[in-house]
Order: structure tokens, then sequence, then C-alpha cells
């Protein structure tokens, strides 16, 4: 396979395309890392503390989502005009439409991909297409504990400990960050209880700039009462044989890998798709393929950028 710049493509549905769509891609995730713990034998017990620091960045930018993109693909079409052999058997009509429209070089699904960056508390700027969208996330976590472990005999140990965990939550340093104004945990409660009183619920989500940098919430509140006691115990009834018991409570490490997703795929309100609807091109007034770089005219007709403002959005 021929490996090609990234770009406007327009794919042949069903098939493998011929050159590898490779965007550009750059990740650099430095981590600082402080960690320190102290223990202090007294008599029968043995007492550690210990704290730890992690300072966690996370600079992205990528083109890979900055292109638009159109395909062949038959089932996005209004198949009223597909002039189906009236002798051809029902299950190898989806087989048939397929090739007849990669024969055709029908083009009915059409995708605009629309970037935008924050200018301000009510305005942003689209993106030129194709260019890279640049992300740079930051977090502190910490962590500290406290234990002692009791030789309460030579053969029995006993341990009590607890730990206390305090995650940043992740926020893009420039600004970059997004989020709707309501809470949507209420929103989506109050639609199910309309649901189940039969009637519609659907009040408008508005997003605005989000996080630190903008001074304004962040993706969700951070949790700061995640302390996590544990106890174990430990049974040497001979040189060879060792019988152990623990319980405890413990966290997930939460929030890198949402932001990750939020980075890489496009946050709401900042990364916006834009397709034309299915079932209105059909095999007659569709767009035809002519190259696999060059779009479809009707596709222009699609390109109109908007400012990502406070303006609601279902």
């Amino acid at each position: 396979m021929v490996v090609s710049p990234p770009g406007t493509w327009v794919d042949i549905f069903g098939l493998t395309q011929p050159t590898a769509q490779t965007g550009t891609t750059q990740l650099h995730v430095p981590v600082n890392n402080i960690t320190d713990t102290l223990t202090w034998n007294k008599g029968t017990h043995t007492f550690a503390f210990g704290g730890n620091w992690r300072s966690v960045t996370k600079h992205h930018s990528s083109n890979t989502g900055s292109f638009d993109g159109a395909q062949t693909n038959y089932q996005y079409a209004n198949t009223g005009d597909l002039p189906v052999p009236a002798n051809m058997a029902s299950g190898f009509t989806n087989q048939w439409s397929l090739a007849w429209a990669d024969l055709m070089g029908v083009i009915p699904e059409l995708t605009n991909v629309y970037n935008y960056t924050i200018t301000g508390p009510t305005t942003g700027t689209a993106l030129p297409a194709g260019a890279p969208v640049t992300k740079n996330f930051h977090a502190n976590e910490w962590e500290g504990y406290v234990q002692d472990t009791w030789h309460a005999r030579p053969d029995v140990n006993f341990t009590f400990g607890v730990r206390y965990t305090l995650l940043q939550t992740p926020h893009e340093t420039n600004g970059q960050q997004i989020a709707p104004t309501i809470n949507t945990d209420t929103w989506y409660k109050e639609r199910e209880s309309a649901a189940q009183q039969g009637q519609i619920y659907e009040p408008i989500i508005s997003l605005a700039p989000a996080g630190k940098a903008n001074h304004a919430p962040g993706y969700w509140p951070e949790q700061k009462n995640n302390f996590a006691p544990r106890i174990g115990v430990v049974w040497s009834p001979d040189a060879k044989t060792s019988i152990r018991a623990s319980a405890g409570i413990y966290y997930d490490h939460y929030g890198e890998a949402l932001v990750n997703t939020f980075d890489t795929t496009g946050s709401y309100g900042l990364a916006a798709p834009l397709s034309n609807s299915p079932d209105v091109l059909g095999f007659e007034n569709s767009p035809r393929f002519t190259a696999p770089t060059t779009f479809p005219i009707y596709l222009c007709r699609l390109r109109h950028p908007r400012k990502p403002s406070r303006s609601p959005r279902r």
C-alpha cells in the first residue's frame, strides 16, 4: 500500500483503499513524579508514612480529523431509482447494489469536518480545512498514606492503614475546552421522568468555555473525599506456610483516559462533522467519482463554517 499525505479523500465503499490516508500526529506526555516514604519502628509496631505527587501533561497535535470525506456508500443512497433486475434473487440485492454503486462511481455520502478554536468567552474561530488541532492537557495528582504494622506475635502480623487520593480534573492549559452550561445528569433524569409519563422533554443544551484556564468549572468536580482504609493479617504457622487475608477500599485512577478521548476524537462543541442527510441523493443524481482526491461539487454547498459561541445545540 502506498502511503499518501493527508487530505480530502473519496473512498470506494467495500474495497481496501490503494493508498493509506495517513495524517500527522505529534504526541508528548511528560510525567513528573516525586515520592517519598518514612518508616519508624517502635516496639512491636512499624509505622510508615508516604506521599506521592504526579504532574501529568499531554501535548497533542494532529490533523487526522481535519479533512472532509466522501464515499460510494450505496446504503446511504435513495435506491428508488436503482435499476434492480426483475429476476434477481432477493438475497443478492445488497451485493449487487454495492457493485453497481462502485461501478457507476455514485457518491451519496458527503461529510464536512469543522474544527474550532476558542478566542473569547463567547466567541470562536473556525480552523482552515486541514489545519492541525492542538491541545495541551494538564493535571496534578496527590496521594498520601499512613500505615501501622503490628507484630502481635512472632507468627502473626496485622497491618492497618489509610490512603488518601486527590486527582485534579484535567484541563486544557490554553482554554481550548468546552462543556454544557447545565447539569447533564439532571437533564437525563428529567428526560427519563418525562418519558415515563408519556411526555416529550427536550430542553436546549448550551455550551460554553470551561476549565481552569477559562476561570470556569472543569469537566467534573474534584472528588475530595477519597479516603481508602485498608486492613490485612498474615499468619505463618511454620517456616513454609503463609496465610494472608486483607480488605480495603480502592478508587479508580480517573480522568486521563476521558480527556484523551476528548482530545483525539474531537471535543463536543469544538469539532463538528456535517453530513448530508441519508436517502436524499440517489443513483441518478448523486455526484460521480472522478479521482480519489477530487471532491464532488455538491459538497461545496455544505461548507458554511459557523462560529461556535454560546449558541444552543441539541
